[in-house]
């Protein structure tokens, strides 16, 4: 029995071994079975969808799955991932190809590294809405000790990633705000042994659009240059360029569980692309360069710097300026930011000071010293069509102290502190040196100027001032005193040209004035309230030695009360009101205007009034004027005394004045003409009306005169023939001046000559407006005198008549 047992036992081993070398047979045998079949495709297929859909939360799809078994090359292609946004809408991620190379660290430990990762075309959207969720999903994840992101990647082992053609969609509705882009490339390389692996990784991002909120979007491009070690990471270099502007930067970080930052930066900043792409147009334009470096920890940042700014512009409403700089240091925290040496050059002068941002609110303060800045280059910066006040061609040198605060782009703008200005040694050609002090505070916001204890001077002109200047209610009591107005041309023309829209054509004002009122209602449309007082005042063609009144003057109307005007002996007292459109008296414009006269000179008046007529006395009486610029009407009562019209005296014309557009007319009219030697008694009356029509020049008359001498008529008389007599007569007459239609009737008394009565005539006119007849009859105590006359009025005018003398006397005519 003892020689039987081993022999089973050996026959139960051999046994043995061949079925297992069976087994191992047909198992090496089932291998490429199931590989031809792809049966271990499909097998692996699941399983990476299966932990995917672990590791995501989210659903995986993979179109195709392929496995080179001899490689160990795994190719995925369509694989999407989708989170929880709605359907139909973009997925989560969609890559076209995934290419994993694997590698076999340990069979038995059933380790595997990844030699190499390449991602073509990877797709991500993410989207936030405004309630903050995402279609991120959330994984499932076991309760055992978390591994930290950077703790997974080391565990992977992955030798290089390779993601070409990327693109990326981050939209936060809530923000909002939207990061796309495509031209996406990272390189990633590893680099030393399993447990001292460093990562050397590039990023290239060249086609990048970031869209936030109701901005512009921005066209950028990121390169990154970084590395990532189990206790630190470090970006070597990371490139940010955005439209016009540029960050270059360097940072490092240690200590994953309590992350500290140390970075350094310099950047080129366009303020024109913040202006465009954050809809700010109150941004300058301009140029910064800024460098700086800093640490972040805890939650805590801290940065210091310096920055320098160069071609500045301001084109702001009410202030535009170019060509300023600005430079200095900052120090940065989480409650904002502070220069403490901010130093500008700006309209020929400098500023200094201290500017402070606090990030809540984006509230700033500036408290600044401007030392020899250009009065001249500071009104031509606050030059505005309505108020041109570079016109005033003042120069001298600024001084101020100011506070400014703002919030984010000027928004909220107020400063207020002192100005000082004085004469410039050598003023610029065709500018006036200017002195001034006020005190002054200006409201953006409010479109307010409150100014205080405010003074000017020029050398012909001193102006002070208290109150505001605002854009809807402005109060400010003025005095104004000048020794030359016609200083204050260009200013005048500059509104006169703006009020016309540049049509109108300003006449020049010259003098001395003073003003003492007020300057109320919006700052756009002003109103000029006070009294005024000119000397030697000259307007255009007029010339008056005074006037002085009540002065309200406003875009829509000007208001000249209890005023008085003198020239010479000629002193009237008015009360005028014009209705105007924008500053300018149109023809559609009404009018009105009422004038007292008395005994004032007719010469005098006609320089006042730049008007130049055969005609002198003394005028009195009261006119009302009325109507349009187009079509103006006056009336009055006139009473001319020691009057020549032409070569004729007479002691006194009175009568009914109606002066309109069209014609003008004296009804009621007594002329009453001196006797020979100037006596004072009259020795004539004329009485009626007369009218003249100014478009086609017709006249009419109706005027009958007795008592008239002759010996007033001085283009009859001569010294070896002086003639005599007493004429009266009656005329009526209507149609063109020098050809009317009419008749009429005279008489002469005790015609003299030589001192010599001959007797007494009568004739008898008429016109048919071709034609003009007399005839002509005597009344004598010896002889007889008849005639009749025709005299054409047109062309050479000719004369035809017939004259008869029968028993006449003619010794006084030899």
């Amino acid at each position: 029995m003892s020689t039987e047992k081993p022999g089973w036992m050996r026959r139960w081993l051999r046994r043995v071994v061949r079925f297992a070398a069976l087994v191992v047979l047909l198992v090496l045998a089932a291998v490429p079975v199931l590989i031809w079949s792809g049966a271990a495709d499909a097998y692996l297929r699941r399983a990476t969808i299966h932990r995917l859909e672990a590791m995501t939360g989210g659903k995986v799809e993979a179109r195709e799955f392929s496995m080179h078994w001899w490689g160990l090359r795994a190719t995925v292609k369509g694989l999407v991932i989708h989170g929880r946004e709605p359907a139909g809408t973009e997925p989560l991620l969609s890559l076209d190809e995934l290419q994993l190379d694997l590698k076999v660290e340990s069979m038995w430990g059933r380790r595997i590294s990844v030699e190499n990762a390449v991602l073509r075309a990877p797709h991500v959207h993410i989207r936030v809405e405004k309630n903050g969720l995402s279609n991120v999903p959330s994984p499932v994840r076991p309760r055992t000790a978390q591994k930290s992101p950077v703790q997974e990647l080391f565990a992977l082992h992955i030798g290089a990633i390779q993601v070409t053609d990327g693109w990326i969609l981050y939209n936060d509705v809530g923000l909002p705000l939207a990061i796309e882009g495509g031209d996406l490339t990272i390189g990633l390389n590893a680099s030393g042994g399993p447990d001292n692996t460093i990562y050397s990784g590039a990023v290239q991002w060249q086609n990048l659009n970031l869209t936030a909120q109701r901005y512009f979007p921005v066209p950028a491009s990121v390169s990154l240059r970084f590395t990532l070690a189990r206790d630190r990471f470090s970006v070597e270099q990371v490139l940010a360029c955005f439209a016009g502007s540029q960050l270059d930067a360097q940072a490092e970080m240690s200590d994953f569980a309590d992350p500290h930052w140390k970075f350094r930066y310099r950047g080129w900043l366009r303020l024109e692309d913040v202006r465009h792409v954050l809809r700010k147009p109150m941004t300058p334009e301009g140029r910064v360069d800024f460098r700086g470096e800093g640490t972040f920890a805890g939650g805590q940042v801290h940065v210091r710097g310096d920055y320098s700014a160069g071609e500045i512009a301001m084109r702001y409403p009410l202030f535009s300026a170019s060509g300023m700089s600005s430079r200095g240091s900052y120090i940065l925290d989480n409650r904002g930011v502070e220069v403490p040496d901010f130093r500008a050059q700006a309209l020929q002068g400098t500023v200094t000071g201290r500017v402070s941002l606090l990030f809540k609110g984006a509230a700033f303060r500036a408290e600044t010293h401007t030392r020899g800045a250009s009065l001249g280059e500071a009104l031509d910066a606050l030059n505005q069509p309505a108020f041109p006040v570079a016109a005033l061609g003042w120069d001298g040198v600024v001084s101020a102290d100011t506070v400014q605060t703002w919030a984010a782009d000027f928004k909220q703008f107020d400063i207020g502190g002192e100005a000082h200005w004085t004469q410039p040694e050598t003023p610029a050609a065709g500018r006036l040196p200017t002195a001034g002090d006020f005190r002054f505070r200006y409201l953006h916001e409010l479109r307010t100027l409150q100014a205080s204890s405010g003074e000017i001077t020029t050398p012909s002109s001193r102006i002070t001032f208290s109150g505001r200047l605002a854009a809807n209610n402005s109060a400010l009591d003025t005095h104004f005193e000048t020794g030359d107005l016609h200083a204050w041309n260009t200013f005048y023309h500059a509104i006169e040209r703006f009020a016309s829209s540049g049509k109108a054509h300003a006449m020049d004002i010259a003098g001395s004035a003073r003003w003492d009122g007020d300057i109320t209602g919006p700052l756009q449309g002003p109103t000029f309230a006070g009294h005024a007082r000119g000397e030697r005042v000259r307007y255009g063609p007029l010339d008056a030695d005074l006037v002085e009144g009540d002065l309200s003057y406003s875009p829509a109307r000007l208001a000249f009360t209890h005023g008085r005007v003198r020239r010479g002996a000629t002193s009237a007292e008015v009360e005028a009101s014009l209705e105007l459109s924008g500053w300018s008296f149109r023809p559609q414009n009404e009018w009105t205007a009422d004038a007292n006269l008395t005994q004032s000179s007719v010469e005098d008046l006609q320089i006042l009034l730049h008007s130049s007529y055969p005609l002198s006395g003394t005028l009195t009486g009261q006119f009302h004027g009325r109507g349009t610029r187009a079509e103006p009407g006056v009336t009055g009562l006139f009473d001319l005394a020691d009057g020549h019209a032409g070569g004729l005296a007479f002691n006194r014309l009175r009568g009914q004045l109606n002066w309109g557009s069209e014609e003008i007319r004296v009804s009621n009219a007594e002329l009453r003409v001196q006797a020979r030697g100037g006596a004072a008694q009259s020795a004539g009356v004329i009485t009626g009306a007369a009218g003249y029509r100014f478009s086609d020049g017709r006249v009419s008359l109706d005027l009958v005169g007795a008592g008239f001498p002759l010996e007033r008529f001085n283009e009859i008389q001569s010294a070896r023939l002086p003639i005599g007599g007493s004429l009266s007569f009656r005329v009526q007459a209507q149609g063109p001046l020098t050809a009317p239609q009419g008749e009429g009737s005279f008489r002469v008394v005790d015609l003299r000559a030589a001192r010599q009565v001959i007797g007494s005539f009568e004739g008898k006119l008429s016109s048919d407006g071709n034609e003009v007849q007399l005839q002509l009859g005597s009344a004598m105590n010896t002889g007889k005198v008849t005639g009749m006359f025709r005299a054409g009025l047109h062309g050479d005018l000719p004369l035809s008549g017939k004259l008869t003398l029968s028993g006449m006397d003619l010794d006084p005519f030899v």
